[in-house]
């Protein structure tokens, strides 16, 4: 692979990484969590109908 190919990948996948949104739901509640480049979350939103605490993996 020549270097340019090498980072037109690099670039695309580090955007890929950097929207990188998860979104679970279920009936009754719904959690988003937002991760940046470095695999860190960024942000996360939940909607449930119980504490956060009581929530299964």
């Amino acid at each position: 692979m020549d270097q340019q190919k090498i980072q037109s990948f690099q670039d695309k996948f580090l955007e890929f990484q950097q929207n990188l949104i998860e979104t679970v739901s279920s009936e009754n509640d719904e959690i988003k969590v937002t991760v940046n480049g470095r695999m860190e979350i960024t942000d996360l939103k939940m909607n449930a109908s119980q504490p956060a605490t009581e929530l299964e993996a």
